[in-house]
């Protein structure tokens, strides 16, 4: 294993298996130098044993049709995730408009994770690669 694997930054993208979740797979293998891993979000349990398994720097949320992002932040936020969510970054993007919530430095507020999304309106491809790249400013 090369020194670069362990600075690699690790993005795990959950989506519905949908050819937007695998569009931006795609863009992000093709673009960056991100470690990728992707996983179809149909079970909780099976979703936050993967996410403790992989601990990723980012999780990006592909939503589309029945995927629900506020779902996946309340599973995320929960008491067995609360250390390990500290330092992740949660990004949202969603098929029918160019709005990304990025949520990150969340603040526990009564023992459960706030969350307060920063909104950015992506102009280009670029803004998505970097905001997961985290090159974004702004």
């Amino acid at each position: 294993m090369s020194d670069s694997n362990f600075t690699q930054q690790h993005v795990f993208i959950v989506g519905e298996d949908s050819l937007f979740d695998e569009g931006v797979t795609n863009l992000l293998a093709q673009q960056t130098d991100l470690l990728l891993s992707h996983a179809k979000f149909s079970d909780e349990r099976v979703f936050l044993d993967t996410i403790k398994q992989e601990l990723p720097d980012v999780i990006l949320v592909c939503e589309s049709g029945s995927l629900d992002a506020a779902r996946i932040l309340d599973l995320v936020s929960s008491q067995t995730m609360l250390r390990r969510l500290l330092l992740v970054v949660i990004i949202v993007i969603r098929l029918h408009n160019n709005v990304i919530d990025v949520y990150e430095r969340p603040k526990i507020v009564a023992g459960k994770i706030n969350f307060k999304p920063r909104r950015i309106i992506a102009q280009t491809e670029n803004d998505l690669l970097n905001i997961v790249s985290r090159k974004y400013t702004s």
